[in-house]
């Protein structure tokens, strides 16, 4: 069916692969990417996509009832980690298939989400390692922060990492 949101995914599998890519804090608990709400247990949990599959799939139909193929950057990355983030069912809704504000509390919360799920997976091992103090953590933790600085991305790109994390920390001081 050309107007149903199965036609516009690739792969219908793309909310255990989010689960498998960011299991949550203590396998139970994620945060809404639009109101930051605590969502505790998966059944809490909406994934939904940063851009969303309607506005950049990779078939589509024109307004003459033609299949038209799109090759875009953004319509291969629809399904993949980088485009999905958790939601909590309310807010899901709101956002549908809107772009602007919502988008980009969606990549900023993909940001915090990367940084925290980082540093929580590496505290976990120095934990599982039994290393005592926290070097091996804050370190690794660094290690884990600055690599989109270390990588060969664009400076665009690199101010663009560095202002949402500024803004991550800004909004989780905020609210303390």
């Amino acid at each position: 069916m050309a107007g149903s949101v199965d036609h516009w995914r690739d792969s219908k599998d793309y909310r255990s692969e989010y689960f498998k890519q960011n299991p949550g804090f203590f396998g139970i608990l994620w945060f809404c990417s639009q109101c930051r709400k605590p969502l505790i247990g998966k059944s809490k949990v909406q994934v939904d996509h940063i851009v969303p599959p309607s506005r950049y799939s990779k078939k589509k139909y024109d307004r003459s009832g033609k299949l038209v193929k799109n090759n875009s950057v953004l319509a291969r990355m629809l399904n993949t980690k980088l485009n999905l983030v958790a939601c909590c069912e309310e807010c899901n809704k709101k956002k549908s298939a809107k772009v602007g504000l919502v988008t980009v509390n969606g990549a900023v919360s993909k940001v915090g989400e990367v940084a925290a799920f980082g540093a929580y997976k590496v505290a976990i091992v120095g934990i599982a390692l039994g290393i005592k103090g926290s070097y091996f953590v804050v370190t690794k933790g660094a290690k884990v922060l600055t690599k989109p600085f270390r990588s060969k991305q664009p400076l665009q790109v690199k101010l663009l990492v560095a202002a949402a994390y500024v803004g991550f920390v800004w909004y989780i001081f905020s609210r303390v």
